[in-house]
């Protein structure tokens, strides 16, 4: 009995595949040296704004085996702002 392809994979013979896990993770920093130092075990970083203006970057971080794709802001002291900075991240993360 063969099994139905899983979504958005080519799967020509309908074998059962794997589904690999993705790992993403946002850092929010609130001073330079925090996101320096975030930012330097990071690869492939590209950055990106999002559309109410805010500069994210985004890179990978490897570890135990896992690749994490991150994304990092600095936003400075205060929660009202921080709040803001992550709501905004988690859509860019969702595209």
């Amino acid at each position: 009995m063969s099994q139905p392809p899983i979504p958005g994979q080519d799967n020509p013979n309908n074998t059962p595949q794997a589904i690999e896990k993705s790992f993403c993770a946002v850092i929010l920093t609130a001073i330079p040296v925090e996101y320096n130092a975030v930012r330097s075990h990071l690869t492939d970083l590209k950055e990106e704004t999002h559309p109410q203006g805010t500069i994210y970057e985004r890179g990978k971080f490897t570890g135990n085996g896992k690749t994490w794709e991150v994304g990092i802001v600095e936003v400075g002291a205060g929660n009202a702002t921080a709040a803001v900075d992550l709501f905004n991240a988690q859509s860019l993360a969702m595209s």
